[in-house]
């Protein structure tokens, strides 16, 4: 194992002319070419990669498949060590099959943010994504690309139209919860009719949802492509409602039961506009509730039954979830995630709206969890695991830092000042197990305790004051 020493080939230097960059500048695709600091980022997310896996990439320099995504998407294959990493093994990946993929499945999800794997965990991916795109959007979306596509259309895939119902049909819902309103119907019952105006190739020989049908089976087959079993949805809304227009849609609300083969899991979580109250309360969240009786709050928290059964010995009670602080809503979430992907036999998607604020929280969690119990990127530092989830997780994936922090909805900040939330055994990958011999992960390689201190070090308002004050 290459040594842990912090340090490594990252420095604190470097960190701080990362958090510089990030907090100034909203990542967009196309400026990588131009811009010679985001092309660092990049390089050294790669060779943080290379230390632990066997990768490949799908190009997105343009930002042809999205305009926000990192310019290389990795595919994680296995893991190598010094014995391994010479070895010449062939790519586990047709890239341009995946290419395919990703290209016509992009139109399936808000603002073509599809699903991408960003970890590999024993062989099975953790994906990240924004929900579902609405009618709307796929219409609108799929009209520019036949425009500029020369006149192509998507088509359905042979054999990928599935209206069955789920493999575990009863799903638990907490008390006093189970009498909302269903779904509003959709104010775009006239759009067909003005799209085959303007666009008559693209709709005029299907039916008016034919096309969202066939994108939406498109998304399926790349998530069966990555084997995923689970999707893990954080939004408190069953669709996104703005000025009284449904803009997204999501899994557990898809009429046709599409996604039916997946255990759905809705875990309702705040969006980034909680994190100004929490900005506000001194930066302490202990203690802080969201509240749930707003309009707009319309999803309820819905873990199927068979799983409540078997991850008993996690020992929550979730029809409690709506009084839990910050604090408590954040680890629960997050240790039912760490039981999902190692007692599932399949990958984890997990998503909210548009996939660049709670997505980006949750899987950088995943991520420095699972680092700390030596699961994941074994041979990083702890600075170096702290760049490459900064950069990878966050940066490269959108989240627009100098917005949040002009707006005080500080989600970044309390990502990495959660980490002492979590830095007790009950959250170590090998208690959710159920190995309760393993060594604590105080007592393990990695020290969890180096990114904990890391993490004050730079993001603590008692030290810098926020991100400003550190990069300035």
């Amino acid at each position: 194992m290459a040594s842990r020493e912090d340090g490594g080939k990252i420095r604190y230097e470097e960190i701080h002319s990362l958090l510089d960059l990030f907090s100034k500048n909203t990542f967009k695709t196309k400026d990588t070419q131009g811009n010679s600091r985001l092309k660092v980022i990049h390089r050294k997310c790669l060779d943080l990669f290379a230390k632990d896996y066997k990768y490949a990439t799908i190009d997105n320099s343009g930002g042809e498949l999205c305009g926000h995504y990192p310019a290389k998407l990795v595919l994680l294959e296995y893991e190598v060590d010094d014995a391994t990493r010479s070895t010449k093994v062939g790519s586990l990946y047709d890239l341009g099959w995946m290419h395919d993929l990703f290209t016509k499945a992009r139109l399936a999800r808000c603002r073509s943010r599809f699903v991408v794997p960003v970890m590999l965990y024993e062989g099975k991916h953790i994906c990240r994504s924004a929900t579902l795109a609405s009618g709307a959007e796929v219409y609108g979306r799929s009209g520019l690309d036949f425009l500029f596509s020369g006149g192509e259309s998507i088509r359905p895939e042979d054999g990928m139209v599935s209206n069955g119902m789920s493999r575990d049909q009863t799903v638990y819902v907490p008390n006093g919860n189970r009498n909302r309103a269903v779904m509003q119907r959709s104010f775009f019952s006239g759009l067909p009719l003005l799209w085959n105006t303007f666009f008559p190739p693209t709709v005029s020989a299907v039916s008016e949802w034919q096309l969202v049908d066939s994108i939406r089976m498109q998304d399926i087959r790349l998530l069966k492509a990555l084997n995923i079993g689970t999707i893990v949805d954080l939004m408190v809304e069953n669709k996104k409602v703005k000025f009284g227009m449904q803009v997204t849609s999501s899994e557990k609300v898809d009429k046709e039961h599409r996604y039916a083969d997946f255990t759905l899991i809705s875990v309702p979580y705040p969006g980034c506009e909680f994190f100004k109250d929490y900005r506000d309360n001194d930066y302490v969240a202990e203690g802080l509730v969201f509240e749930w009786n707003q309009g707009y709050v319309d999803a309820d928290l819905q873990v199927p039954q068979s799983l409540i059964e078997k991850s008993r010995c996690l020992g929550i009670d979730w029809d409690r979830y709506r009084s839990w602080d910050l604090i408590k809503l954040t680890q629960n979430y997050l240790r039912l995630m760490l039981y999902c992907l190692h007692h599932g036999d399949s990958g984890l998607l997990v998503h909210c709206i548009s996939g660049w604020d709670r997505t980006p929280l949750l899987t950088s969690l995943l991520r420095m969890s699972l680092w700390a119990d030596g699961k994941m990127h074994k041979s990083l530092s702890a600075l170096e695991m702290l760049y490459l989830t900064i950069a990878y997780d966050w940066q490269l994936f959108g989240h627009n830092l100098q917005d949040r922090l002009g707006k005080g909805e500080e989600i970044f900040f309390f990502c990495f000042n959660f980490l002492k939330h979590i830095a007790g055994d009950e959250f170590s990958i090998d208690r959710v197990k159920g190995e309760t011999n393993r060594p604590k992960r105080s007592d393990s390689e990695p020290q969890f305790d180096d990114t904990v201190l890391i993490g004050e070090l730079c993001f603590s308002p008692n030290t810098k004051s926020r991100i400003e004050r550190f990069t300035g």
